[in-house]
């Protein structure tokens, strides 16, 4: 959690903008384009494993979960039946 919150704490705009003032003027627009998204995909996944880590620790934390795994410790199994 905490590289979570170094990542989106960061303004990691100034650094897309001077990747793309080290690129030359004449640099085509695919490869332009291709280091700014491949920037994004790397700086950007922080807000959706913030998302999913909080989605997974509901889950985990949910009455069927429990009795799930009840169940399993008891030997009976994951059925839906109870």
């Amino acid at each position: 959690m905490r590289v979570i919150d170094l990542m989106l704490s960061l303004p990691w705009l100034f650094l897309l903008l001077a990747a793309r003032a080290l690129l030359p003027l004449n640099a085509p627009p695919l490869a332009s384009l291709s280091i700014t998204y491949g920037l994004l995909a790397l700086l950007g996944w922080a807000g959706p494993a913030r998302v999913i880590r909080a989605g997974t620790r509901k889950l985990r934390e949910s009455d069927f979960t429990l009795q799930a795994l009840a169940q399993a410790a008891a030997g009976r199994g994951f059925s839906g039946a109870t």
